[in-house]
């Protein structure tokens, strides 16, 4: 898991040694680190100032820490509701996370109160493949949460009381992410099929949601917003990434350009770029009006490893990603440059050309 400082000076990474790095971009060195935790640190937040850097790790611990100097803070325990920890998520202004554990429940928390809310326990299963598809994302203004349950069904609940808002169910495909529009007045769903879904929430009749049915020739992957929410990208193991119209439903244009599976894509806050990513590692850019290709960035021989979930800029909160599962903001937040994760390091690429900028060598 990593994050840019909102700076943009550093870049903090989250490792499977449960340490947490800092990496100074000016110097490409190793500059500080947090010391290790009790478990994997599965988040990294950092509040608008970036002063502080808030971490959520499997140990059932919210910390945050003075940055860059990396000295403690704060330190909150998940309350004692049953064994289990898959997952936390913080919300967007760190008053609440919400945790939920292998035998379905799930719980919103006041991180500065440890006072918590029950938020259902009605799909608990004990089946390991429904245990993998559990999942929860905040609205970006943390009213409400959305979390999925076993294979098939989404519930959307209020924050402040827990209480169910809708629950969306009987889906003919398994679920496997979810995702708020920016405005949080839409709730994006995909799974295993090559159908994308979109709920109004808090309308009279969330059951009645609209589906871009047959949206790729093979299941969708990804998804994601332009960031005012009027176009939704979706990326397909058919190898390309659709354009659409929220308000039509219909495809504004389809990019062709990869050769294998796509595995992650990210809008570009001038509304015109995006950015996509294959199984093969291969990086392309963009025209989403049209389709046009700007450039590609090729991976090294065998040095594709994965993109890792980069939560930073404006989509703090609003990125979910669970063991199995990788997500990517693969933009900068300010949009200047695009990111990497490879097997000799991370590499930073100028998103107007692709040319190599930086290379933060990952041995250490």
């Amino acid at each position: 898991v990593w994050v840019w400082s909102p700076d943009q000076d550093y870049i903090v990474s989250a490792h499977y040694d449960h340490q947490v790095r800092f990496w100074n971009v000016n110097t490409l060195e190793r500059d500080g680190g947090l010391p290790a935790m009790g478990g994997e640190v599965r988040n990294l937040y950092f509040d608008k100032s970036g002063e502080v850097l808030w971490t959520a790790s499997m140990d059932g611990t919210i910390r945050n820490w003075s940055f860059p100097q990396g000295e403690p803070l704060n330190e909150w325990t998940l309350p004692k509701v049953t064994e289990g920890l898959m997952f936390q998520v913080v919300s967007p202004d760190r008053r609440r996370a919400v945790a939920t554990f292998v035998d379905g429940k799930s719980i919103v928390w006041e991180i500065e109160t440890g006072n918590h809310v029950e938020l259902s326990e009605a799909n608990a299963t004990t089946d390991m493949n429904s245990r993998r598809r559990v999942g929860a994302v905040f609205s970006r203004d943390g009213s409400a949460v959305a979390i999925i349950r076993g294979l098939f069904e989404v519930a959307i609940h209020d924050v402040n009381n827990g209480k169910e808002i809708c629950r969306i169910e009987d889906h003919p495909f398994p679920l496997h992410r979810i995702r708020f529009s920016p405005d949080g007045t839409r709730l994006m769903a995909i799974g295993d099929g090559a159908t994308a879904y979109i709920w109004k929430p808090r309308s009279e009749s969330p059951d009645a949601g609209r589906s871009l049915s047959n949206a790729h020739d093979d299941a969708v992957y990804q998804i994601a917003f332009d960031q005012a929410g009027e176009r939704l990208l979706s990326g397909s193991y058919d190898k390309t990434v659709r354009v659409w119209d929220l308000k039509t439903r219909r495809i504004i244009s389809t990019y062709e350009g990869h050769d294998a599976d796509v595995i992650a894509i990210d809008c570009h806050a001038d509304g015109v770029r995006a950015a996509s990513l294959d199984r093969n590692g291969s990086m392309h850019v963009w025209n989403v009006i049209d389709g046009t290709q700007l450039f590609t960035i090729e991976p090294e021989s065998d040095q594709f490893a994965a993109l890792m979930d980069a939560t930073g800029g404006g989509r703090l909160g609003e990125i979910f990603s669970f063991p199995a599962v990788l997500t990517t903001g693969l933009f900068t937040p300010d949009g200047s440059h695009l990111v990497s994760f490879q097997k000799d390091g991370m590499k930073v690429f100028d998103a107007t050309n692709g040319e190599l900028q930086l290379h933060l060598d990952g041995s250490d």
